[in-house]
């Protein structure tokens, strides 16, 4: 039960950011926040090959939270800005 548990958490901490905008059906907040994940894998990928892990290792796991921070929150401004600009030129043309 307790292994259950710790996996919950850390999939709800790892799908939060994605799982918000996709309840919410905010598509270009959905796409943005996945490019950032995919981002943060590759620059991962990176380290592991470059053998830079070791070195770096430590920073790049504690980086993921303001890291996630970041991308959810860039995304919801994008989307807001993006939807303001959309409804703004709909009323134009009404």
């Amino acid at each position: 039960m307790d292994s259950f548990v710790r996996y919950f958490i850390l999939g709800m901490f790892l799908l939060g950011p994605i799982a918000l905008p996709m309840l919410l059906q905010k598509w270009r907040w959905l796409w943005f926040v996945v490019a950032g994940y995919v981002l943060y894998l590759a620059i991962g990928i990176n380290l592991y090959f470059t053998e830079d892990i070791q070195d770096y290792g430590t920073a790049y796991g504690i980086f993921i939270v303001p890291y996630l921070m970041f991308i959810t929150f860039l995304g919801y401004v994008m989307q807001r800005v993006l939807d303001k600009k959309l409804t703004k030129n709909i009323s134009k043309k009404m």
